[in-house]
């Protein structure tokens, strides 16, 4: 009776300390997720602030543009109305023409550098506030689905897309 005991007590204690271990290893293993880095972006308060600003000083751009087409269009039509005899009018169009292209490679280029800076920006806020919610949140690991590659699948439940975005918006506007 005595070892059928020892025995069951033994059994009870390694059952315990296996039953423990599982727990343990259930409650303390890593916690994956994934974030669709695209989606993010796109719904992302500050991106869609920016974005409004960038619209509003192309548009601004533009209109210096719209405006030096006008004058070229009105040389143009005043140096054909002369039979293109005039030679002050002839260089002055040239002049206003060679204008104009600089004048349009230069604001390209200021776009280009806008929408460069813009995004930097914008990725830069994103990944911090991924970071401090997947901190908060406790998660080992936080994937950037980006069609590239990286993520090649992940279950609905591990996509935390959607909490991200609220979370971002929320933080950038101070909540």
């Amino acid at each position: 009776m005595k070892m059928s005991k020892s025995i069951l007590t033994i059994i009870l204690l390694v059952t315990t300390v296996s039953l423990s271990m599982h727990l343990y290893q259930y409650y303390n293993r890593p916690k994956y997720a994934c974030v669709n880095i695209k989606e993010a972006f796109e719904k992302f308060d500050m991106k869609k602030e920016l974005e409004a600003n960038f619209l509003e000083s192309k548009k601004a751009r533009e209109k210096i543009l719209d405006s030096l087409v006008y004058d070229l269009q009105a040389l143009s039509t005043k140096i054909e109305g002369h039979g293109g005899s005039d030679r002050k009018d002839l260089e002055l169009f040239e002049m206003k023409r060679d204008y104009y292209i600089t004048k349009k490679k230069e604001i390209d280029e200021d776009n280009l550098k806008q929408t460069a800076k813009y995004d930097e920006q914008i990725i830069t806020q994103l990944k911090e506030y991924i970071k401090v919610y997947s901190t908060d949140n406790n998660y080992t690991m936080v994937f950037g689905q980006d069609n590239n590659g990286s993520v090649m699948f992940a279950e609905s439940e591990n996509n935390i897309t959607e909490e991200v975005i609220q979370f971002i918006n929320m933080k950038y506007k101070g909540i």
